[in-house]
């Protein structure tokens, strides 16, 4: 440490409990607490020199703030409402939104169920026309078979002969 000529010791050295002393001082203040304005500036804001800087004097509030105490209790009271009411249809949106989700989610499958039953109703349909087909195919040599019977049936023996060429 460095010499000091006022060491109460008079060694010539200060004490640690001097040294703390000094660098806990701080330095004077010129301008109020928070600011760095002086305090004419102040004045002309509407503020006193000593106050803070972040408070208004009351003169200087709109009419609308001014008010009764019962004024601000019901205010309040209606902010409450309000806040409620807000809470009410925020849980609501989501609620809905979540619903939104899983009818989305319900409709996407419903909608491969569709093209799942669309594909499966062409492949029946196809089948259905081709055994179509083979009824009227069938149902056509039967009515052959069917009349040729009843020529067989009512031709008798001479002729089936004359028919044939043999008589």
């Amino acid at each position: 440490m460095a010499p000091s000529a006022e060491a109460p010791n008079g060694t010539g050295i200060s004490s640690s409990a001097q040294v703390k002393h000094e660098r806990i001082s701080p330095p004077p203040v010129e301008h109020p607490r928070g600011t760095k304005r002086p305090a004419a500036a102040l004045e002309e804001s509407g503020q006193e020199a000593g106050s803070d800087s972040g408070h208004v004097k009351v003169e200087e509030l709109p009419a609308s703030s001014e008010g009764r105490p019962e004024d601000l209790a019901t205010i309040r009271d209606q902010l409450s409402r309000t806040e409620a009411e807000l809470g009410t249809f925020t849980v609501q949106r989501t609620r809905l939104d979540s619903e939104k989700a899983r009818l989305t989610e319900d409709l996407t499958h419903i909608e491969r169920r569709i093209q799942r039953s669309d594909g499966f109703i062409k492949d029946i349909t196809a089948k259905c026309n081709e055994l179509r087909t083979k009824v009227q195919t069938l149902e056509e040599a039967q009515q052959r078979r069917q009349r040729f019977r009843k020529l067989g049936d009512s031709l008798d023996d001479a002729g089936i002969a004359r028919m044939l060429g043999c008589a």
